[in-house]
């Protein structure tokens, strides 16, 4: 049987809604589609374009999570961002996606296992926090940094759901200490996401060794993370004794000089610090951006 639709592009007419949503899912249910990879991904698109568009295609969650163990990498993106979307809706049918989510967690491939695991913690649904505890565990200490940024993020969406089991589990101290991660964007994102869980208290707790830490790292940074970065920085008093303004300073001067684009948040951290120095130190300061 051959299924035929208008292109993505076209919104189907009031009256035709609900024809289209019952011919995808009757085409979904086709087993020949699922012999036609392409095909399978032009009716995948086809979901997800009416999603977008505000289509209620809730009538196909039962066949799109018998669709989730697909080794197609495309369509399963496609089929996790549907899941997202509309688990809250169906709980009791959600249940059936978790399982195989809580499986390609642990897939061999990073792409899927970050995947997996950023939308099992967008399920919203009160029983995904029992499955998803252990995976997060694992996840910030997962090999691939796209997995353990995932992880940082659904230490966020956990704390959404549950803020006591992210207390009970330590996650804030796990977080604190990622912040040493080898890779940039887990650190910026271990940031973000102490900023929020911590937004009641202040958010996060900047320290002399902290700072320090991501000083000697600035060169690492893009423009975007740079900005996190500096944000943070700007929530730090230097102690006046000793030459401690004066040395953050100046690593901050090598850095970000040699730099083209720099930041508000650079300058603002600059002349922040620049306003503590002694005329002395004004003046090295002045010659290490003219030299």
């Amino acid at each position: 049987m051959s299924w035929k639709f208008g292109t993505s592009n076209t919104k189907p007419s009031p009256g035709g809604k609900r024809s289209e949503i019952n011919e995808l899912r009757e085409a979904l249910s086709d087993r020949n589609v699922d012999k036609d990879q392409k095909k399978k991904r032009e009716l995948l698109q086809k979901v997800i374009g009416y999603t977008t568009m505000g289509v209620d295609t809730s009538k196909l969650f039962n066949v799109m999570v018998m669709s989730v163990n697909t080794n197609d990498i495309v369509q399963k993106k496609m089929i996790y961002q549907y899941l997202a979307h509309h688990a809250h809706q169906n709980p009791e049918l959600a249940i059936l996606a978790i399982n195989t989510l809580t499986t390609n967690c642990r897939d061999e491939s990073p792409l899927v296992r970050g995947l997996a695991l950023r939308v099992l913690s967008s399920l919203r649904i009160p029983k995904v926090v029992e499955y998803l505890l252990p995976l997060i565990k694992e996840g910030l200490n997962d090999p691939s940094p796209y997995v353990r940024k995932t992880a940082v993020v659904s230490v966020v969406k956990l704390n959404r759901i549950s803020p006591q089991t992210v207390q009970t589990n330590k996650f804030v101290e796990r977080l604190y200490a990622m912040i040493r991660d080898k890779d940039i964007q887990v650190v910026t994102n271990c940031i973000m996401a102490l900023n929020e869980i911590l937004e009641d208290e202040g958010g996060i707790v900047v320290t002399k060794k902290m700072i320090y830490y991501l000083l000697n790292r600035l060169r690492e940074f893009n423009e975007w993370h740079l900005c996190i970065v500096l944000d943070l920085l700007l929530k730090y008093t230097p102690s006046k004794e000793g030459n401690e303004v004066f040395d953050i300073m100046v690593i901050n001067l090598l850095t970000l000089v040699s730099k083209l684009e720099i930041p508000q948040s650079s300058w603002q951290l600059l002349l922040s610090f620049y306003n503590m120095l002694t005329i002395w130190e004004r003046n090295f300061t002045i010659k290490s951006i003219l030299d």
